[in-house]
């Protein structure tokens, strides 16, 4: 199965509802009609340790005071299942495998 790196996790924040959110995200452009259905996708840990999860992408409204950059006040967003803010380390790699979301993000194919 061809893998994509989504990306690399600098920040994570889970709410009090359970839902884990990663940074960074991305701008909407194309994929606003992105569906939010979770897909299948690994996380890859700094060490090395592949952990198999769940993903969901949501358009979100941020409510930035001050900014009229349209491109700053609505961002896809990463949405983890499966996995806890402990698991999910700053540096760890998330990997998808659908070939239509890789095409309209520009992901890379991992080659390694």
């Amino acid at each position: 199965m061809t893998g994509f790196l989504l990306l690399t996790v600098e920040d994570r924040f889970q709410f009090e509802s359970g839902m884990l959110v990663v940074v960074p995200d991305f701008p909407v452009g194309d994929a606003s009609g992105q569906s939010s259905a979770p897909l299948p996708a690994k996380l890859i840990t700094p060490s090395g340790d592949q952990v198999p999860c769940r993903l969901s992408l949501h358009v979100t409204h941020l409510n930035i005071p001050g900014s009229a950059d349209p491109d700053t006040r609505s961002r896809l967003t990463c949405e983890l299942h499966g996995v806890t803010k402990a698991i999910v380390e700053i540096g760890s790699r998330i990997i998808v495998y659908d070939e239509g979301l890789a095409d309209t993000l520009g992901l890379a194919e991992l080659t390694d």
